[in-house]
């Protein structure tokens, strides 16, 4: 039986898909997709890799857990491909929901482009999965704000810790707060210095949405 990295790449026959577009719509980076491709079982891969990965297949129209009954022959994939290339036409694809849209407080945008490309991707992905009214894996309240509606993106590449800060405080609207890279070596918890800008932008996301309320293009200071 075809291991989850089989799966993977007999998935991406399904679609007719290279490395680089599996990665892209899946807002990973290709080193990602290729590693994930050579594990045995998902649980070798990054915490949340794997459900981001297996969710952009299954929103391609690929019965993902299905393809676990095939073996490696490359006849018997050829039988898989045929076999779910049939089923798709019979199934109508997804939609995603009406998406919100995003605002960048302060350097937040450009705090972000800093980032390594990989972290970038899976910023953006997690992101996006907020707009369209979902919660990526690697999403969590940030305390001390109250609730779960200040919320931080935690990835960690290359040895490092970045994280992107954004609240879903305010209806219809995604606001990104803060990015930035810890550096801190002892513990998990927050700066208190990173956490005063996030009050503060806070309290200007806030003046923006009022405006933005009144007004279609306020600007942001």
């Amino acid at each position: 039986l075809l291991h989850f990295g089989g799966r993977l790449q007999a998935a991406r026959g399904v679609l007719g898909w290279g490395a680089e577009t599996l990665a892209e719509r899946a807002c990973v980076g290709v080193a990602t997709i290729r590693r994930a491709e050579i594990c045995k079982d998902k649980t070798d891969t990054k915490p949340g890799t794997a459900e981001t990965i297996v969710r952009t297949l299954e929103k391609a129209r690929v019965m993902f857990s299905a393809l676990k009954r095939y073996s490696s022959d490359s006849s018997d994939l050829q039988l898989c491909l045929k076999w779910h290339n049939k089923r798709a036409r019979r199934v109508e694809p997804n939609r995603d929901p009406p998406s919100k849209p995003v605002r960048w407080i302060g350097s937040s945008l450009d705090d972000l482009k800093e980032f390594p490309k990989d972290v970038q991707r899976r910023v953006r992905g997690a992101l996006w999965d907020t707009q369209i009214g979902r919660k990526a894996p690697f999403v969590k309240p940030l305390k001390g704000f109250g609730g779960a509606s200040v919320l931080e993106i935690v990835d960690d590449f290359d040895g490092d810790t970045y994280r992107a800060v954004y609240t879903v405080r305010f209806a219809g609207i995604v606001y990104v707060l803060h990015a930035f890279q810890k550096k801190s070596k002892r513990g998990i918890a927050t700066p208190k210095s990173e956490l005063d800008l996030i009050e503060q932008r806070l309290k200007r996301a806030k003046e923006d949405y009022e405006a933005w309320q009144k007004n279609a293009n306020p600007k942001l200071r």
